[in-house]
């Protein structure tokens, strides 16, 4: 499940300030987790309650169905 009121880092994924816009200064990629999940078949839901994540959610799901083979489940409240 994620919930998140603001998207991750990086440009990619929304329009944004990010002070890291390249992405996680961690090193961590979330499409490749995201992608991850989707192959080992676990159910990914997430919630948009702000317009802001739209983008980043948009990527998500066509990553983890190209993975799995359906979409993610998604709810919006924003």
């Amino acid at each position: 499940m994620i919930i998140t009121d603001a998207p991750c880092h990086g440009q990619m994924y929304h329009k944004c300030g990010d002070t890291y816009p390249e992405g996680c200064p961690n090193g961590i990629d979330i499409e490749e987790l995201i992608f991850i999940m989707g192959k080992r078949g676990i159910d990914l839901n997430v919630i948009d309650i702000t317009r802001k994540t739209k983008e980043m959610y948009e990527i998500f799901e066509r990553i983890y169905t190209e993975a799995r083979g359906q979409p993610i489940v998604r709810m919006n409240l924003g």
